[in-house]
């Protein structure tokens, strides 16, 4: 990897990952990629996540992100720090969450805004939520935020830099690390001190990030007023010796002084009013400087007070008056709250217990209640219109039109609805990506590798929606994804009783892309909700028929459309003379395609058979070349070009592809095709017909063994090199024949709707 060594205004981003939301990581990647500044490097670090996430952003990652692996969980905290210390020569380094959403300028807005003496820069944001719904246009107005408290004194007593919003120069970092024991303290808080000990701290008021806040991060319910007065006091206590833990540490790292205490520091007469009251989090009132946060009655109190009174100036009969209203409870209050913050071990329970809240955001602790949302974040609500024109359409819900997803199912979606659109009105509906103008030149690449009708993707492509649909009661929807379908469904439940039927085109098992869970069981649902689905391929058909439980039409499964090539099929003979080569489909970072069953099948395969000289080439996702215990090589060459790919299979002897799912995968029908022979795994029995229609297709059990053993008796000639293809069971119908069937259901169902 080149890094940006030659330029003075070179920029790291760094970017800690664990357990992303695929669909916000994909967001914020590419937000970074879209940055006007393309001088830049994105160091990557996963924090040892307990589910696989990097097959599903591979497609977006170019030679500028660096991507680490941690072997075991270290926390946020720390991750930033493992990511930081891999910084080499950049100069300015960008702090980067995993579901957040950069503007286009944000680089070039900040770097603008470094002099010589500038640390550190930051700026406002806007809140959104799981759906990328604005709930707040400002995070600091929200959050009362004093951006004028850029002193290391400042910071401490109420820190306005949220890590995500910031840029500092490399010189900070290196002053910062290593990180102070982290005790409940945030990495941006600690970054922070340290600029403002070196140089200025510049704050740019305009909202450069859409600053993602999950549901997850508040109350999920409204608490008993007792929880919530002991839960905000508990915060209270706990900020409090956090702040203190931090003074004393960056008095010992940078300064040679006696450490003083932080209410010392809150009492002093040389901090204004307003500084005592924003270390403490509270606008007004007077017993507050002590305990840092009242509970949530009192303070609504005192903003009554502050708010009824014509006089600016706190007087002490309204202090009188607020300790004569309630008494008892006030002063019974302000005990509790010095008890927690004095008591020994109180705050020893407290030290030892702060590892545990860490990532807990103080900023947002004011116990704002909201409600969880019902559903998962890959489903979003669509806005909705019901069209006043009785259009008769079909509108495919899509995902996204950015180039870099166009391969695989969205390509497939696209030509199906290229060949609709020669019949019928054609709109597409955007679901995950914001507008923007389609280049001419993806439409032309659409055009060559589709091979679809160029004015039916033109017309289309004129009439697309972004994050909305626009409906009549006699059009029809067509989905691409389970979340689409949910989406799609949802959309039509807002028009009430309208019934809009919906065709759901699946090209995979799409539970089996998650573990046991939510998504799990809202993708297993979808299959139910659509009234007619499109299946690609018969097996995958079968296995979802007999799953889920459902009765599939034949006439809407369809072949996978994969690339043929129809070359005869080549042997392997025994005497060969020079290398064997070997062409595998390696994608470590897509578990379902068996990246380590593979290499070890292949190993055991050639500790069985080895062979004087073999080459072996790895295809489908760039990795690191392995060594194997037979002593052999494997190369990884990553993802080819069609030409070089169609070249490289069409002169290889032996392909191994696997893929644990019903769907028979592309490789292996490709491979097969290209002549040479071709190991893959069964799932469940539901691929062995593919053996009736290739002859040089071998299907084995997804085992180390099992397909080791196929492989070297392939490589030892031993085999047939060739059988007779009975083609009994088909993959499925032609594209051009699933059209035809699906027109024919669109005008029965529009002669029905006709009739009543």
């Amino acid at each position: 990897m080149k890094h940006l060594q030659d330029s003075e205004d070179s920029i790291a981003i760094v970017l800690a990952v664990y357990n992303p939301n695929i669909l916000f990581l994909r967001k914020q990647i590419l937000s970074i990629r879209d940055q006007t500044n393309t001088n830049w490097v994105c160091y990557i670090n996963d924090d040892a996540s307990t589910r696989e996430w990097h097959s599903e952003v591979k497609d977006l990652l170019d030679k500028r992100f660096i991507v680490k692996n941690s072997t075991e969980n270290i926390g946020a905290y720390r991750n930033f720090e493992h990511i930081i210390n891999d910084i080499r020569s950049e100069k300015y380094v960008f702090l980067c969450d995993q579901d957040d959403i950069w503007s286009s300028e944000k680089i070039d807005r900040m770097l603008a805004e470094f002099e010589e003496n500038t640390m550190l820069v930051y700026s406002d944001a806007t809140i959104i939520d799981e759906f990328d719904e604005v709930q707040f246009p400002s995070l600091h107005k929200y959050e009362h935020t004093e951006t004028s408290f850029n002193s290391p004194l400042g910071l401490i007593l109420k820190n306005s830099i949220t890590g995500c919003t910031a840029a500092v120069k490399r010189d900070v970092l290196i002053a910062a690390l290593p990180f102070p024991e982290s005790g409940g303290i945030q990495h941006d808080l600690w970054i922070g001190l340290v600029a403002s000990h070196l140089g200025k701290i510049t704050y740019i008021p305009d909202q450069l990030i859409s600053y993602r806040r999950h549901s997850s991060n508040v109350i999920g319910a409204s608490a008993p007023n007792f929880f919530r007065e002991f839960l905000n006091l508990r915060v209270a206590a706990i900020s409090y010796l956090i702040k203190n833990q931090l003074l004393h540490t960056y008095q010992d790292r940078f300064e040679s002084k006696p450490s003083l205490t932080l209410r010392s520091i809150i009492m002093s007469t040389t901090l204004s009013r307003r500084q005592k009251l924003y270390g403490i989090n509270f606008k007004t009132g007077k017993f507050v400087v002590l305990v840092h946060d009242f509970p949530v009655k009192i303070k609504i109190f005192l903003h009554q007070i502050f708010h009824t009174t014509r006089n600016r100036k706190f007087s002490n009969r309204h202090r009188i008056m607020l300790l004569g209203v309630d008494k008892s409870k006030t002063l019974r209050s302000i005990r509790f709250a010095l008890k927690i913050i004095t008591s020994r071990q109180i705050r020893q329970k407290s030290l030892t217990s702060l590892k545990t809240v860490e990532s807990f955001d103080f900023h947002l602790s004011s116990l704002k209640v909201k409600t969880m949302g019902r559903g998962v974040a890959e489903v979003k609500t669509l806005a909705t219109q019901l069209s006043k024109t009785e259009s008769n359409s079909i509108i495919f819900f899509i995902p996204s039109l950015d180039e870099a997803v166009l391969f695989g199912g969205i390509a497939t979606a696209i030509k199906i609805a290229c060949s609709l659109g020669e019949k019928m009105n054609v709109k597409f509906c955007i679901t995950d990506q914001n507008q923007h103008e389609i280049p001419e030149k993806l439409i032309i690449q659409l055009i060559n590798t589709l091979h679809v009708n160029p004015q039916s993707l033109r017309r289309i492509l004129g009439k697309v929606e972004y994050g909305k649909v626009s409906f009549s009661k006699n059009d029809i929807f067509f989905t691409t994804a389970w979340w689409t379908t949910s989406m799609a469904s949802n959309a039509a439940k807002t028009m009430g009783d309208l019934k809009i039927p919906i065709f759901y085109l699946v090209q995979d098992f799409e539970p089996l892309f998650y573990s046991a869970s939510s998504q799990y069981v809202e993708a297993l649902n979808t299959y139910k909700i659509a009234d007619f689905l499109v299946v690609n391929s018969k097996s995958l058909a079968d296995y979802i028929s007999e799953v889920v439980g459902i009765t599939l039409q034949p006439k809407l499964i369809f072949e996978p459309q994969f690339l043929q090539t129809n070359l005869p099929v080549r042997s392997i003979p025994v005497d060969r003379v020079g290398p064997i080569k070997i062409v595998i489909y390696g994608r470590p970072g897509v578990p379902r395609n068996l990246f380590l069953t593979l290499i070890n099948s292949l190993d055991f395969a050639l500790l069985k058979f080895p062979h004087s000289s073999y080459e072996i080439v790895s295809v489908g996702e760039k990795h690191d070349d392995v060594l194997l215990e037979s002593g052999y090589l494997v190369r990884s060459l990553g993802k080819l070009h069609v030409e070089e790919y169609l070249k490289l299979i069409s002169s290889t002897d032996l392909g191994v592809s696997l893929m644990m799912s019903p769907h028979p995968s592309y490789p292996p029908l490709e491979m097969a095709s290209a002549g040479m022979q071709v190991v893959t795994n069964d799932f469940f029995k539901y691929k062995a017909n593919l053996m009736k229609i290739f002859p040089n297709l071998y299907v084995e059990e997804p085992s180390v063994e099992m397909i080791g053993l196929k492989i070297a008796e392939l490589l030892s000639g031993k085999s047939p090199s060739t059988r007779s293809p009975k083609k009994i069971v088909p993959l499925g119908n032609s594209i051009d024949e699933v059209v035809t069937e699906v027109l024919r259901l669109i005008r029965n169902i529009n002669s029905v709707s006709n009739i009543k």
